[in-house]
C-alpha cells in the first residue's frame, strides 16, 4: 500500500507542479529546476512501482501496442546515441535541450508508471491538478502581461517571464489545457460546480490565447478540436 501511494502521489505532483514550478537559486530558474523536478519524480514513482512489485511478487504488465512501440522509440534512440559523434552529449544531453538518450528513458519509465499505476479515478485527478496548475499559470501570465509584478525577484519583473519558457511555449501549453478542460466539461460524470471552474479555466486559457495569437496555435487547436468532437 505505501509504495503504491507513494507511486501514485509522485505522479500527481508531477501533474501538478511541472507547470509552475522553478526556484530563484540560479542564473535559469526555470529550465534547471523544473527538469529536476521532473526527474525527481519520475525517478521516486519508479523506484516506487518497482518495490511495489517486488513485495507482490507478481508484475502486471499491460499488454498494449504503444508500449511496444514506446520500446521500439527507446531503443532506436539508444542506437541514435550508441553511433553519434559526440556520445556523451546524446546520452546526457544539456539543460536547454532535453531530447537526450537519459530523458527519452525516463520518459518511458514515466509512461510505464503511469499506466501501471493509475486507475481511472487518478487519472481524473491529476488532469484536474493540471489544469488548476495551468489555470495559475495563465493568469500569473495575464498578470505578466499587464506589467503586474507579484514576485519580488528582479528577473520576474519582466512582461516576458513565465514559469515555462517563452511566450509562444505559454501559449501552446495553455492551448493543450484548453482541449483537456474542454473534454472534461463535456463528461456527464463530473459534478456541475466542478463543470463551472472548468469554465473558468477554459476563459482564462482563450483570454491569453488571444492576447499571444499565435497563428501556429489556432491552427493545432482546431485540429485537436476537430479530433475530440471526431473521437466523442
Amino acid at each position: 500500500f505505501y509504495w503504491q501511494a507513494i507511486s501514485r502521489w509522485a505522479l500527481i505532483l508531477l501533474a501538478a507542479l511541472a507547470p509552475v514550478f522553478f526556484l530563484p537559486f540560479t542564473n535559469l530558474p526555470v529550465a534547471v529546476h523544473k527538469e529536476l523536478l521532473v526527474f525527481i519524480l519520475i525517478l521516486v514513482a519508479f523506484f516506487a512501482l518497482l518495490g511495489r512489485i517486488l513485495i507482490e511478487g507478481r508484475l502486471r504488465y499491460p499488454g498494449h501496442l504503444l508500449m511496444i512501440a514506446l520500446l521500439t522509440l527507446v531503443l532506436v534512440w539508444g542506437a541514435a546515441t550508441f553511433f553519434s559523434i559526440n556520445q556523451l552529449t546524446s546520452l546526457l544531453g544539456s539543460w536547454a535541450t532535453p531530447d537526450s538518450f537519459l530523458t527519452m528513458l525516463l520518459f518511458a519509465l514515466l509512461t510505464l508508471s503511469i499506466v501501471m499505476t493509475f486507475d481511472r479515478r487518478d487519472i481524473i485527478i491529476s488532469l484536474l491538478s493540471f489544469l488548476a496548475s495551468l489555470a495559475l499559470l495563465g493568469i500569473f501570465e495575464l498578470l505578466q502581461l499587464l506589467k503586474i509584478f507579484i514576485l519580488p525577484f528582479s528577473f520576474a519583473k519582466n512582461s516576458g517571464f513565465n514559469p515555462v519558457g517563452s511566450i509562444n511555449d505559454v501559449g501552446v501549453i495553455l492551448a493543450f489545457g484548453l482541449v483537456i478542460a474542454s473534454g472534461l466539461m463535456s463528461s456527464l460524470e463530473i459534478s456541475r460546480l466542478l463543470k463551472k471552474l472548468l469554465g473558468l479555466a477554459v476563459l482564462v486559457f482563450i483570454i491569453n490565447l488571444i492576447i499571444i495569437d499565435f497563428w501556429a496555435i489556432w491552427v493545432g487547436l482546431a485540429l485537436a478540436m476537430i479530433f475530440m468532437i471526431s473521437f466523442m
